[in-house]
């Protein structure tokens, strides 16, 4: 029952995660190809001038000013990020669809438990984030292949694999809070506009603490803090670890909420 369920979600949704595939793939891409030019050129210098000091410390130094660093930067590009997220979003708020359109009394006609409901969403939001960020590992490397200069240092497979995984998690601790989110409202549009405005405000928040001092207090509770992907990049130490840990801790304390919630709900 739970396979069904999940392929019917992904039936309605084949048309969102194609394009986003498509897109998301060509980025990286386009990356690759942007640094090859730019690498031949030996223009990394006059790159990292027009990047503001505050962006540079984000993104970390190896981004602007090594063909390593650039080829990476579409796993840590803020539109592929909050891209990334807002499909999870979307795909996590299926429950507060079912019930605005009627669906959850067909799918729950049988006698199959609530809980069958969030799994399957579940199921879809998460497995699509790892899909996504498995075809964008891929696409990296294709490309790497087929573009990347010879005496170029390529990204190492452990990096962008990390990377990759990294990426998916925080799409998850969203997919998570949506999925909680879409348990307690009857209407997707409440749904994905409260979870995905919450995304968005975060970011700010993460880009806010990161560049204002006074503000630095405020990163703890932006999950985009713990995807520290200039650490990864660099491989100077562990504590890519704990903040993976942290988002995994959470999106596990989201998704029990949500189960309880759901199971609790008038329908």
């Amino acid at each position: 029952m739970l396979a069904a369920l999940a392929a019917r979600s992904v039936a309605r949704a084949k048309g969102l995660l194609i394009a986003l595939a498509a897109l998301l793939c060509g980025f990286q891409v386009l990356v690759i190809v942007s640094a090859r030019e730019i690498y031949r050129g030996q223009m990394f210098a006059e790159l990292a001038s027009l990047i503001p000091s505050g962006l540079q410390q984000m993104a970390g130094g190896l981004v602007f000013t090594s063909f390593t660093g650039l080829a990476s930067f579409g796993f840590f590009h803020p539109v592929v990020i909050l891209v990334f997220v807002e499909a999870a979003v979307f795909l996590a708020t299926e429950p507060a669809w079912e019930v605005e359109a009627g669906m959850v009394d067909l799918t729950l006609a049988r006698p199959v438990p609530r809980s069958l409901v969030i799994s399957r969403t579940l199921l879809v939001a998460f497995g699509a984030a790892a899909a996504l960020a498995l075809l964008m590992a891929l696409s990296t490397r294709l490309a790497l292949h087929a573009f990347a200069p010879a005496t170029a240092a390529w990204p190492r497979v452990e990096t962008t694999t990390l990377l990759a995984i990294n990426l998916a998690v925080l799409a998850w601790c969203f997919a998570a809070l949506s999925l909680l989110i879409a348990a307690m409202v009857r209407r997707r549009s409440t749904a994905v506009g409260i979870a995905g405005l919450a995304a968005v405000l975060l970011y700010l928040v993460h880009v806010l603490a990161e560049l204002w001092r006074p503000a630095y207090p405020l990163r703890l509770i932006a999950p985009y803090h713990y995807y520290n992907a200039p650490a990864l990049l660099a491989l100077t130490s562990n504590g890519w670890q704990r903040d993976l840990g942290v988002l995994l801790g959470t999106t596990a304390l989201f998704v029990a909420a949500a189960y309880v919630v759901y199971e609790r709900r008038d329908l």
